[in-house]
């Protein structure tokens, strides 16, 4: 087979689909159609891959007729699982992970004072789930699960106790995972007859390893954007930096706001179900026209 004819059509094809992507905006909107109401979210320019994965699957009609499965009141609300479609009320939810992932667009600059990022996990951020970092180092992105952030404003005093919670956290890991490893010597000393002489000793010695091991991690310090966004907008500051923020919502907070109080049952799915009617990408002149909105 002439490998020139072959390579052709592939090539037309590329081509094809790199002016289509290159022809849309960088940052669209998309239309959420929901029984509780209607809201739109921007998607970030600086998430090219999971802006991508989601305008696909929104133009392929994969969030029509799903549910938000898991809605907690003043924190988050989740939808995007596949199985919820028709599903029974009895049907565990948001727990298949999606087999594909999307590569991890997670901002690293937050904690940076002079550092301007939108990605924040305000609320009204678009944030796509994942699974733990147990089993999920590189935290990739599950391949359609996202969030809606809405937690609530939050004091200086507050942001600061968040700060030094998530330290003494990762210091606690660090000395188990020292304690672990010194187990024999830890045994070997408590049976000697100096055991409170040796064991000082070693504890002293790996405070200072711990020390040492807690300055060299990246920790919570949020920047003074984060800062007057949390005490202003209010939001969940603590998943900064955890997971990828793709968009957030630019109008119909007020339906996002509604969805927040719904009832739920145990597992926090709504109590009747809160469905996704239909979404899709919006014209600048549908843009205009219904919201008095313009791509930038």
């Amino acid at each position: 087979m002439n490998i020139r004819l072959f390579l052709f059509p592939l090539l037309l094809v590329f081509g094809l689909l790199f002016v289509s992507c290159s022809s849309t905006s960088e940052s669209p909107y998309v239309e959420i159609q929901t029984t509780e109401g209607t809201f739109v979210v921007q998607l970030y320019k600086e998430t090219p891959l999971h802006r991508d994965h989601f305008l696909s699957l929104v133009k392929e009609g994969f969030y029509d007729e799903l549910l938000f499965h898991r809605v907690e009141r003043g924190y988050l609300m989740q939808a995007g699982d596949p199985n919820s479609r028709n599903a029974s009320h009895n049907r565990i939810l948001g727990t298949d992970n999606g087999g594909e992932t999307i590569p991890a667009e997670i901002d690293t600059t937050l904690s940076r004072q002079e550092q301007s990022s939108e990605r924040l996990n305000r609320k009204g951020a678009l944030t796509a789930a994942r699974l733990p970092d147990e089993v999920n180092p590189s935290r990739s992105s599950h391949s359609s699960l996202f969030y809606i952030i809405v937690g609530h404003p939050y004091t200086q005093t507050e942001l600061d106790s968040l700060e030094r919670a998530y330290s003494d956290s990762r210091l606690d890991i660090i000395w188990q995972k020292l304690i672990m490893a010194n187990r024999g010597r830890i045994d070997q000393y408590a049976r000697r007859s100096d055991s409170t002489r040796l064991l000082q000793h070693l504890q002293d010695s790996l405070t200072s390893v711990a020390s040492s091991l807690l300055a060299k991690e990246s920790l919570l310090h949020f920047s003074r954007q984060q800062r007057k966004a949390y005490t202003t907008e209010g939001g969940v500051p603590q998943l900064d930096g955890e997971y990828t923020v793709f968009g957030h919502v630019v109008f119909g907070m007020d339906v996002i706001e509604r969805i927040d109080k719904v009832h739920v049952d145990i597992a926090g799915r709504p109590l009747p179900d809160v469905k996704i009617l239909h979404a899709q990408v919006l014209s600048d002149k549908e843009l205009k026209e219904r919201y008095g909105l313009s791509e930038r």
